[in-house]
């Protein structure tokens, strides 16, 4: 199991992801405490709409709870049981991934690809932030290797303020965030600059992403 976890300040700044390995047993354990609530509580008192939500994902169904909502007693134990977890855990190879793009339709496309190839694609409502699908993916070698070689380039890159798309791809806007041996960035970009964040940010669009 790898988690990111970020603190808000540090975030903005530039940093304050940290990645943790657990073992397979912890994780387990976590999985079947997270199925038992999600089976006791089958309807969500709320989409994401505050710091403290949970994303279960069984491979069928996506469900979110959020802790701006109502939520019982046994959605706060479970963050605790997550957050002691993680406090636990061993420390995971320092390479994470997040490209993140709008289309004018109103959906927003998230991409996020892990140290070990693991790869979390999502669409939401640009406006709403409500959930419209989710899926789980796993790169093989040879493609985690290309996106580690292109993320290794575009680390070095200048960071790029807010730009609008429209005139270019037709998108409202994008962005890629790269956090890897201890240096990070966060840099919008259309995938039509003269970079090597656009190329980094087409090559995830056009793999996963479309």
């Amino acid at each position: 199991m790898v988690r990111k976890q970020s603190s808000s300040a540090r975030y903005e700044s530039g940093g304050g992801i940290a990645s943790r390995q657990a073992d397979k047993e912890t994780a387990g354990a976590l999985f079947a405490r997270a199925a038992a609530f999600v089976a006791k509580n089958p309807t969500p008192p709320g989409g994401a709409a505050d710091e403290n939500d949970l994303y279960f994902y069984d491979g069928a169904k996506l469900q979110v709870y959020s802790a701006a909502k109502v939520s019982p007693p046994e959605f706060f134990a479970l963050f605790g049981a997550m957050g002691a977890a993680f406090g636990k855990a061993d420390a995971a190879p320092d390479f994470y991934v997040h490209c993140y793009y709008a289309a004018p339709s109103g959906t927003t496309t998230d991409v996020h690809i892990f140290s070990d190839g693991a790869v979390v694609l999502s669409a939401f409502d640009r406006k709403t932030y409500a959930l419209a699908g989710t899926s789980v993916l796993s790169s093989d070698t040879a493609e985690l290797a290309a996106v580690r070689r292109l993320a290794a380039r575009a680390l070095k890159a200048p960071a790029a303020p807010h730009k609008d798309c429209a005139a270019y791809t037709g998108l409202v806007y994008g962005f890629v965030e790269i956090e890897s041996d201890g240096g990070f960035v966060k840099s919008y970009t259309c995938g039509t600059e003269n970079n090597d964040i656009a190329v980094l940010f087409t090559h995830i669009r056009m793999t996963y992403g479309g």
